[in-house]
């Protein structure tokens, strides 16, 4: 997790090890995005992002113990300007919803991450303080 000059800051947050590392592999290696560091559940997510203050947080929904949802809320209570978008294999619209309740700032479902991703990140660069909405299926 090499910190790469005038990117954005990026926590990975996954309870399967295997997918949380690819992904931040792959995050790691595209253009203008660092990886800050990794959270295997909600409650390490949340701990994470209020020492590492990251620009974006991609987060699972599904997680025992603290889902992703409930980190979510919290991540957004305290750090509003950081950017949380789920990364989860739920396609349902309720997720989708409850998600923009909380103020999450996009959806990208697991099949489609790579594809996704890069519209996520540009969207997010688009966008002013606290009004990006991104759904990548």
């Amino acid at each position: 997790m090499k910190r790469k000059a005038d990117s954005l800051r990026v926590l990975i947050v996954d309870d399967n090890e295997a997918y949380r590392v690819g992904l931040s592999e792959y995050v790691d290696r595209q253009k203008g995005l660092s990886v800050v560091g990794e959270a295997g559940g909600g409650d390490q997510a949340v701990y994470l992002a209020r020492r590492l203050n990251p620009d974006i947080v991609l987060m699972d929904i599904s997680m025992p113990g603290v889902n992703g949802i409930e980190a979510a809320k919290d991540i957004k209570e305290y750090l509003p300007d950081t950017k949380v978008v789920f990364v989860t294999v739920h396609k349902e619209e309720t997720y989708r919803a409850i998600g923009e309740m909380i103020g999450a700032d996009g959806f990208v479902t697991k099949n489609f991450v790579k594809e996704g991703l890069k519209e996520v990140i540009k969207n997010i660069r688009s966008q002013k303080p606290g009004k990006s909405r991104v759904t990548v299926n």
